[in-house]
């Protein structure tokens, strides 16, 4: 069987992405894949328990048949933090070793889901870098290259793994950097024995955000073309400004929100006007029977929130600077850059 552990050198860097496609390639190959995430930090509820979101979202998307509490054994949640801090906490490497010996059982391949550092775990007891040598994990590396790469902390993996790492991913790629990265960045880490095993550019597609993603980011209330939870959002325009101005710029962009007062009728109307895909109206004012009729009529959602402009615009950014991977479009957009991008060889697939 062979392992592949996918870890972190910066937040939100795209291991979910990266453990889908391989996930998913493999499986085209004939390949019985299983996922392991060891140290779930993102809980929620399924099924009246609570769960890692991660876990429950790769393995809806992989088609794994082994149960969410052995995929995920440990989630890091309050309660568990408060046994921590008490002094009341079992020792957690029992039950992560019993889950993922059950979830690996008849596996030709394990991708193992790391965390957001290579310290994960540490305070509870089982630290990530116990977990990779005692079960003996492969380990890749992704960094979302922003202008720049995480080098203290992919030197600090390579030290730390030695000989297990199998190479960086570097995710989100401007065009315009990647002359950059191939000339300087990627020779310079092959040189300290990090090779860069593949290069995923940016992408609007990737950093798009559903319907119901923003509802459920803004607390808000969806009105209309229930349909359309899966529906991906591309551009954000704030409206705030007079009719005229309001036509000129919500022709410039295509496929985007508009976030504007649920009281400017006339902003909304305008938008409807345009290529719009979704009206988010707040200050908890609902929209009038014209917007309503006007946005059923073209299959345009509308989310009504509670807060002010500012204070939905600034919740926005924040969704948009941790994209998730869920949407069929957005794993389809994410196998072709992957395809494309990554060597496969190289991780020894």
């Amino acid at each position: 069987m062979k392992t592949l552990f996918i870890g972190s050198a910066s937040g939100y860097s795209g291991k979910s992405l990266v453990a889908i496609c391989l996930g998913k390639i493999l499986q085209e190959k004939g390949l019985k894949v299983g996922f392991f995430k060891p140290l779930g930090t993102a809980p929620c509820m399924e099924c009246d328990s609570v769960v890692d979101e991660d876990a429950v979202n790769i393995k809806k998307i992989l088609g794994l048949d082994d149960g969410l509490a052995d995929i995920c054994p440990v989630v890091i949640t309050h309660d568990l933090l408060m046994k921590m801090f008490k002094g009341e906490l079992p020792d957690q490497k029992p039950a992560i070793a019993s889950a993922y010996e059950k979830v690996s059982k008849g596996k030709d391949v394990m991708i193992i889901g790391g965390g957001r550092t290579i310290s994960e775990g540490r305070a509870i007891g089982a630290p990530t870098t116990d977990l990779i040598r005692e079960f003996d994990w492969r380990c890749l590396i992704v960094d979302r290259y922003f202008n720049k790469v995480s080098l203290d902390i992919i030197f600090a993996y390579k030290q730390t793994l030695k000989d297990r790492m199998d190479g960086l991913i570097l995710n989100r790629v401007e065009e315009h950097n990647r002359s950059h990265v191939e000339k300087l960045i990627v020779p310079f880490l092959a040189k300290n024995g990090i090779p860069v095993v593949g290069m995923i550019p940016n992408d609007a597609t990737l950093s798009a955000v559903s319907v119901s993603a923003l509802c459920t980011a803004l607390g808000g209330e969806l009105l209309g073309a229930q349909d359309k939870g899966d529906m991906l959002v591309h551009n954000f325009v704030v409206g705030a400004m007079n009719v005229e101005q309001a036509h000129h710029r919500f022709r410039k962009r295509q496929n985007k929100a508009v976030i504007t007062g649920g009281d400017r009728v006339d902003l909304q109307v305008a938008a409807l006007e345009t290529s719009t895909r979704i009206l988010i109206l707040t200050g908890g004012i609902s929209p009038h029977p014209m917007i309503t009729a006007k946005a059923e009529e073209l299959g345009v959602p509308v989310i009504v929130v509670s807060e002010d402009t500012m204070g939905a615009v600034g919740k926005i950014e924040e969704l948009m600077g941790r994209p998730r991977m869920r949407e069929q479009e957005k794993v389809d957009r994410a196998l072709e850059l992957f395809r494309n991008g990554v060597d496969m060889a190289a991780l020894g697939f």
